[in-house]
């Protein structure tokens, strides 16, 4: 619903304002599902590989994946961190979209 009030023409800035914090929420629990999904994909290329005996458990590959997501998490926590974060510039506060 949020996404659609933004790219509706005819919607109004306080109509905007007010579906702001749910847009952002969905947002952000979209590219969480994202995060997790890909760790999981990680976790899972590794166990696979680890117990058919493909690659041992301390080898530079294995190194290299777990690096990987542990990387990934590092950035997804970042992107996380500078949505919620309010925005000012030269310590002004944050104004509303009237």
């Amino acid at each position: 619903m949020a996404y659609f009030v933004y790219w509706y023409p005819g919607a109004i800035g306080k109509v905007r304002a007010a579906m702001l914090p749910w847009h952002v929420f969905m947002g952000l629990s979209t590219y969480s599902m994202a995060l997790v999904t890909a760790q999981t994909g990680f976790l899972e290329k590794m166990t696979f590989l680890i117990v058919n005996k493909v690659i041992e458990r301390y080898s530079l590959e294995a190194m290299f994946v777990n690096s990987t997501a542990l990387l990934l998490v590092v950035y997804g926590l970042v992107v996380i961190l500078v949505s919620i974060v309010p925005k000012t510039t030269k310590g002004e506060t944050v104004r509303n979209l009237d």
